[in-house]
C-alpha cells in the first residue's frame, strides 16, 4: 500500500483492505493534484474532509459535482494545461475515473466527488465566508455571470481578513469564480490593504475585480464614496503600478459622475480637458468677445504649425499687449474668416475644418462587469439632462444615454497647420520679409479672406506708428494768464511812473469810449423792445419803467475790457489793436513802430500776446518776428486777420 498521500477515496479503500482501489484512487488525486496545483491531503487530515452522509444530501453532491466538471475553461487554465502538456478535460476525466472506483468498490454514496482536494475546492480549515462564496458559484454565462457576481461581492462586502496574501491571477472580465481557493483567499486580504490604504501592487485581474465591486457599489456608504475611493485608487495605485488601467478608470469615473449626479466639484475634476476643449470651441465660434491673446492660443492648441521660424514672429509692433506680428496677424485673419461667414451656408469654416455638434448614444460603463438592473435603483429617476458646460452635454430618454458635444471634424489638425501656413504665407508676402512660402494643396482655405484681413492691419499698424512718431501738440491754456501776467509785470518794471500814469490815462479814455459804445447799442436794443411792446398795446408807465431799468443795469454793470471792440471775444487791447491793423493794412515797421517805443511798448512782446488771443480762432499763430524783433503777418492768415478786424470795426 502506498505511504504518500493520497485523497479520501484511497484512504478509506485502504481501510477496507481493497488495495488495488487504494492504487488507483491515490494515482488519480496525485495526477488531479499535479494538474491543477493543489497540495494533496496529508492523512491524518482526510479523515475529516470526509462529509457525512447526514451532513450533505447526495443529490446535492451530484449537482456540485455536475457544476464542477461543466465548468468553462479559462484562457489561463489553457495555457497552463499546455505548458504542462495536459488536455482541458483532464479533470473531469480523472472525476468520471474515480466515480466507477468507487462504484465499483461501493463507496459512491458515502464519498462522492466533493471529497476530491483541488485548487478550485474548500475544506474545512478555510474560513467560512470563503466555504460559502464557493458553495455559491454557479459558473454562470453573461448576463447571469454578472448578477451571480453581485451577489457574491454583496455576501463578501465585509469581509476583511488580514495575513499574506498572493492573489495574481489572469482572466478577462474577471470575477469571484475566476479564482481558485488559495487566490479568493489572497484578493480578500489585498482588498483589505487596499481600504485602509496601503496599495500593494498585484495582477491586473486581481485589480479589476476590486474596480468593478466600486462600480456597482459594493462595500461603500454611497456613490459619491465609491467615487471618492477609485479616485483614490486611480491616483495611489493605477497611476503607479498598472498605467495599463487608466484610460478604463477615467472613463468609469467620468460615467459615475454623470448616471449618479454627483456633485460639480466631481464634474470639474473628471472632466476638466472636456470643459478646456470646449472653451477653445467657443473661443474660435464667437471671437468677437474674445482678447487676440485668447483667440491665438486656441488656434495654437489645435495646430502643431512651428511659427517660432517664421520672419514675421520675430517682429513685435509696439502696442499693449506683447503679441508678435504673426501673432496680430493670425487674430486678425480668424476674426475676418469668422465674421464672412454666409447666413445661406449650412456650416461655416468651423464646422467644415474644425469640429461640428453632433448627438448620439452613449453606453456608460461599457467594457465593466456592471449591472445596469441594479444601479438603476441608485440613479435618479426618470428623463433628465447632465450639463457638463454650454456645449457638451448628456440626456436620458428611453432608457439609454445620448451626449450631444462638439466632435473634431476628420484632420482637423491638418487643417489647423494649413490654416496657420496660409497666415504665414500671406503675411511674408504683405510685409515684404522672409523667403515665399507656398501655399500647401491646390486651394488654401480662406487664401482671399486672410489676404484682406493682413492688409487692413498693415494699414492700421502703419497709421499707428506715424502717430507714434507725430505725437500731437497740446497747449496748456490755463497757463496763458500767468504768463501774461508775468510779462506785465516785466514790463511795468521798466517803466518810469510818469510812463505808467501816461498809460493809465490812455487805459482809461478806452474805457470810457468802450462803455459809451455798449450803452449806445444797449439802449438801441432797449428802444427796439419797447417799440415790440407797444406793437402789443403795452402802455408809456410799462415802457419808462423798462428804460429805467435798462439804464440802472448798464451804469451797474462793469463792462469786461475791449467787449464793445470784438464780437469774438478776444480781449484785444488798443494797442494790440493797433498794431494788428497796421500789418493787415501792410504799413512798414517806420509808421507804426515809433507808436508803440512812445508808450514802452515792445513789438515782440505784443506780437506774442495777439498770437495767444487770436490762437483760439486760427489755432496757429498769425504773427512772426524777424532777425530785428519786428514783427509781421503771416501771409496764409492774411484773411482770417482781416475777417477778425472787420467784426471788430463792426
Amino acid at each position: 500500500m502506498s505511504k504518500g498521500v493520497f485523497g479520501a477515496a484511497g484512504y478509506e479503500a485502504s481501510l477496507n483492505g481493497n488495495d488495488a482501489a487504494v492504487e488507483q484512487a491515490d494515482h488519480m488525486v496525485t495526477e488531479s493534484s499535479i494538474v491543477y496545483g493543489a497540495e494533496p491531503i496529508p492523512r491524518e487530515l482526510t479523515s475529516s474532509a470526509i462529509p457525512s452522509p447526514k451532513m450533505r444530501d447526495a443529490d446535492a453532491s451530484r449537482n456540485h459535482f455536475a457544476a464542477s466538471v461543466s465548468r468553462q475553461p479559462t484562457p489561463s487554465r489553457v495555457r497552463a494545461d499546455a505548458r504542462a502538456g495536459t488536455r482541458m478535460d483532464a479533470r473531469a476525466d480523472a472525476y468520471a475515473q474515480l466515480r466507477r472506483v468507487l462504484h465499483e468498490t461501493h463507496h459512491e454514496e458515502r464519498y462522492n466527488a466533493t471529497s476530491i482536494a483541488t485548487a478550485f475546492d474548500a475544506t474545512p480549515l478555510d474560513p467560512p465566508e470563503i466555504r460559502h462564496l464557493v458553495g455559491m458559484f454557479r459558473f454562470s454565462h453573461d448576463p447571469e455571470r454578472t448578477e451571480e457576481f453581485l451577489e457574491q461581492a454583496e455576501y463578501m462586502a465585509d469581509y476583511e481578513p488580514k495575513g499574506t496574501f498572493d492573489s495574481s491571477f489572469n482572466e478577462f472580465f474577471p470575477v469571484y469564480s475566476d479564482m481558485t481557493v488559495s487566490q479568493l483567499k489572497g484578493y480578500f486580504a489585498w482588498r483589505t490593504c487596499i481600504r485602509h490604504g496601503d496599495y500593494v501592487p498585484t495582477s491586473s485581474s486581481t485589480a479589476y475585480v476590486y474596480v468593478y465591486e466600486l462600480l456597482n457599489g459594493i462595500g461603500v456608504q454611497n456613490m459619491t464614496d465609491a467615487y471618492r475611493r477609485l479616485n483614490e485608487f486611480r491616483e495611489h495605485y493605477v497611476d503607479q503600478y498598472d498605467k495599463s488601467m487608466a484610460y478604463y478608470a477615467n472613463s468609469w469615473l467620468r460615467d459615475m459622475v454623470i448616471a449618479y449626479d454627483l456633485p460639480e466639484e466631481c464634474m470639474r475634476e473628471q472632466f476638466g480637458a472636456q470643459i478646456s476643449e470646449d472653451e477653445t470651441y467657443a473661443t474660435l465660434i464667437q471671437p468677437q468677445n474674445r482678447t487676440a491673446e485668447q483667440i491665438v492660443h486656441a488656434l495654437r492648441s489645435l495646430s502643431s504649425y512651428n511659427a517660432s521660424k517664421s520672419p514675421l514672429n520675430k517682429l513685435v509692433p509696439q502696442s499693449s499687449s506683447n503679441l508678435t506680428l504673426y501673432d496680430r496677424a493670425l487674430a486678425a485673419a480668424w476674426l475676418a474668416i469668422a465674421a464672412d461667414r454666409d447666413p445661406a451656408e449650412p456650416s461655416s469654416f468651423f464646422d467644415n475644418y474644425i469640429a461640428m455638434q453632433h448627438a448620439r448614444p452613449v453606453s456608460l460603463f461599457s467594457t465593466a462587469v456592471f449591472s445596469r438592473t441594479r444601479a438603476a435603483a441608485r440613479m435618479p429617476q426618470g428623463e433628465r439632462r447632465v450639463s457638463v458646460d454650454p456645449a457638451c452635454s448628456y440626456t436620458y430618454e428611453n432608457k439609454r444615454w445620448y451626449i450631444n458635444t462638439y466632435e473634431p471634424v476628420a484632420f482637423q489638425r491638418t487643417n489647423m497647420n494649413n490654416l496657420l501656413h496660409e497666415v504665414d504665407r500671406v503675411g511674408r508676402q504683405i510685409w515684404h520679409t522672409g523667403r515665399a512660402l507656398k501655399p500647401r494643396g491646390s486651394h488654401p482655405p480662406c487664401s482671399q479672406i486672410i489676404k484682406r484681413a493682413l492688409t487692413e492691419l498693415k494699414t492700421q499698424l502703419d497709421r499707428e506708428q506715424w502717430e507714434r512718431e507725430h505725437p500731437p501738440i497740446h497747449v496748456d491754456l490755463t497757463r496763458l494768464s500767468s504768463i501774461r501776467e508775468a510779462a506785465a509785470g516785466t514790463r511795468d518794471s521798466l517803466l518810469t511812473e510818469a510812463e505808467l500814469e501816461a498809460e493809465r490815462e490812455a487805459v482809461t479814455e478806452d474805457r470810457t469810449a468802450t462803455e459809451e459804445v455798449q450803452t449806445e447799442k444797449l439802449c438801441q436794443s432797449e428802444s427796439q423792445e419797447l417799440q415790440g411792446l407797444s406793437e402789443y398795446g403795452e402802455n408809456a408807465l410799462l415802457k419808462n419803467a423798462i428804460h429805467a431799468e435798462v439804464t440802472e443795469t448798464i451804469e451797474n454793470s462793469e463792462m469786461p475790457e475791449n467787449s464793445g471792440n470784438s464780437e469774438t471775444d478776444l480781449q484785444l487791447s488798443p494797442d494790440e489793436l493797433l498794431l494788428l491793423r497796421a500789418l493787415a493794412a501792410g504799413e512798414p515797421p517806420a509808421e507804426w513802430k515809433p507808436k508803440l517805443l512812445a508808450k514802452h511798448l515792445l513789438p515782440s512782446v505784443l506780437a506774442d500776446s495777439i498770437n495767444e488771443k487770436v490762437f483760439d480762432v486760427v489755432a496757429d499763430s498769425v504773427l512772426e518776428t524777424d532777425d530785428n524783433g519786428d514783427p509781421a503777418l503771416i501771409e496764409d492768415y492774411v484773411p482770417d486777420v482781416r475777417g477778425i478786424l472787420a467784426n471788430i470795426s463792426e
